[in-house]
Formats: C-alpha cells, structure tokens, sequence
C-alpha cells in the first residue's frame, strides 16, 4: 500500500521549483558575464537597462513557483485519492 508521502520528499516538486532557479541562475551568470559594464546606478535609464538585460534569466527563475503550485496540486490530488482509498 502506498505511504504518506510529505511534499517537500516529493522528486516531482523538487525539481518544478529548483530545475528553473538553477536554468536561470546559469542565463543570469552568462549574461552577467557578457555585460561586463558595472556600475552602481539607481536611476530610472539603468533599473530599464537592469530589466532589458535580466529579463529572460529573471522570467525563468519565475517559473519556479506556479510550476511547483502545480506539483502541489498534483500532490494533494495523490494525497486525496490515497484517504478515498484507505
């Protein structure tokens, strides 16, 4: 019989939530090292630079959360059908 499996066990889950952070982390270092023109600026022009630059790395890494908001429903549904049974 299937056991109570809590979700943060569950592989599932696991990688719905850090498989994106890690692929963005990965285009969040390339394009950081592409862009080798640092400098502190927190001006209107520099924050619009910041965002055309990281767009896609920071959409990425967003990922993480519905995907495992998904992977908890799934859990749940797994978690209800295993009660319905017993």
């Amino acid at each position: 019989m299937d056991t109570h499996k809590k979700l943060l066990d569950s592989q599932i889950f696991r990688a719905a939530l850090f498989i994106p952070i890690i692929i963005g982390m990965c285009l969040l270092g390339v394009t950081a090292y592409a862009n080798s023109n640092y400098s502190v600026c927190f001006s209107s022009d520099c924050i619009n630079i910041f965002f055309t630059l990281y767009k896609y790395p920071l959409s990425i890494m967003g990922l993480g959360v519905p995907l495992s908001a998904i992977a908890a429903a799934v859990h749940r549904s797994e978690e209800a059908s295993l009660q319905i049974r017993t």
